[in-house]
Parts: structure tokens; C-alpha cells; sequence
């Protein structure tokens, strides 16, 4: 999906981790909430269902509708992860042309 080579990058560059970790089967929780909010950003910005996002990740499609439930749980409680996925969204949303 072309929506994985657009936020990986950005997830990674903004969460301080690699591509390759966010990909990954580590736990660390730092890399695991960079994980919930790319795949969060995949499905937002494909509208992927959640076995496509899962073969992409290589994750079973539970394990995506976990993540997609914590990233949300994150963006809500958590001002710092709020202002990462913004900061993300916006660099990867379209810009307006005058």
C-alpha cells in the first residue's frame, strides 16, 4: 500500500525509532505506541481493512483491531502522542494549492 511508504517515514522520524522497529516484533513501549499509531495512520489514510494492514505488518488482523483500539486509548489520553499523530497527519496531508 502506498500508504505504508508514506507513514512509515514520518512515524519513525517523529517517535525517534526506525522503520525496521515499527515493522518489528519488539515490545518496547516506545516502539510499540510508534506501531498502534502507524498502523492507526495506514488504515486512516487507505481505509485498508484490518488483514491488509495485518499482512503489511506482519500481524494477525486481532492484533490490528488491538492496536487500532490502543492508538485511539493514546491519542486520547495522552497529549504528547496527541501532538506526535498531528504533527504526523499534517505532514503527510495533502496541501492546499492557491
Amino acid at each position: 500500500l502506498k500508504a505504508l511508504e508514506i507513514v512509515l517515514p514520518e512515524v519513525s522520524k517523529e517517535f525517534c525509532v526506525t522503520q525496521h522497529e515499527v515493522l518489528g516484533k519488539c515490545r518496547i513501549l516506545g516502539i510499540q505506541d510508534a506501531r498502534h499509531v502507524a498502523i492507526k495512520l495506514v488504515r486512516e489514510f487507505s481505509g485498508a481493512t484490518s488483514h491488509e494492514i495485518g499482512q503489511l505488518f506482519g500481524r494477525y488482523h486481532g492484533t490490528v483491531l488491538n492496536s487500532l483500539t490502543r492508538a485511539k486509548e493514546l491519542e486520547t489520553t495522552d497529549k504528547r502522542i496527541r501532538d506526535k499523530v498531528n504533527r504526523i497527519r499534517n505532514a503527510i496531508s495533502p496541501k492546499p494549492t492557491c
